[in-house]
C-alpha cells in the first residue's frame, strides 16, 4: 500500500507543478479630486497572470484592466488584445501605492491610466481628464489550487489509513 500511496502522491505533486498559470487580481481605490463637488472615489481592477509582485509588469502578464468610471470619465476595459503600452509594478506588500501606467490607443481612441508611487493618480481619456490622490492597490487572496488540496487530502487519507491499521 505504501508504494501505491507514494505513486499517487507523486502524480498529484506533478499535477500541482504543471497546473495552469495562476492569475492575481489587484483592486485600485483612489480619492477623486475633480469629481462632482470633490467628493467621490475611483475604482479599477487589474488582472495579471504569471506575475511576481514588485517585478516589472510586461504586456504578456496582462489579462485585463477595468476602470469603473466617475462622473467625468466613462468606464472602460483594456485587455491583452487592446493594450498599447503597460509599465510599472504592483506593490510587494499591498495595500500600498504603486507606480503603474496602462494605455490604449486604438481606432482613434486614446486612454491612459496612471498611478504614481506617492498615491496620485490620473486618467487621460481623449481629453476627458480625471485625477485624484490616495490611489491604493490591494490584492485578492488567491484560493488554493485544486491539485494542492488533493495532495493534502491524500496525505490525510494515508495518515488515517495507518492509524486505523494499528
Amino acid at each position: 500500500m505504501t508504494f501505491r500511496f507514494a505513486r499517487l502522491l507523486s502524480i498529484t505533486l506533478v499535477a500541482t507543478i504543471a497546473a495552469p498559470a495562476h492569475a492575481a487580481t489587484y483592486f485600485f481605490t483612489g480619492q477623486c479630486s475633480d469629481c462632482l463637488n470633490g467628493i467621490g472615489s475611483a475604482t479599477a481592477t487589474l488582472v495579471l497572470r504569471n506575475y511576481t509582485p514588485g517585478a516589472p509588469i510586461l504586456s504578456s502578464n496582462l489579462v485585463s484592466f477595468r476602470y469603473d468610471g466617475t462622473d467625468l470619465v466613462a468606464p472602460f476595459v483594456i485587455t491583452s488584445d487592446t493594450v498599447s503600452a503597460i509599465s510599472g509594478a504592483m506593490p510587494q506588500n499591498p495595500p500600498a501605492f504603486a507606480s503603474f501606467e496602462i494605455a490604449l490607443d486604438e481606432l482613434g481612441l486614446f486612454r491612459v491610466f496612471t498611478s504614481e508611487p506617492n498615491g496620485n493618480w490620473g486618467i487621460d481619456d481623449d481629453g476627458a481628464d480625471d485625477f485624484g490622490t490616495n490611489g491604493t492597490w490591494s490584492v485578492a487572496v488567491p484560493e488554493p489550487s485544486y491539485p494542492l488540496m488533493a495532495a493534502f487530502g491524500l496525505v490525510a487519507f494515508a495518515i488515517a489509513y495507518r492509524l486505523r491499521r494499528r
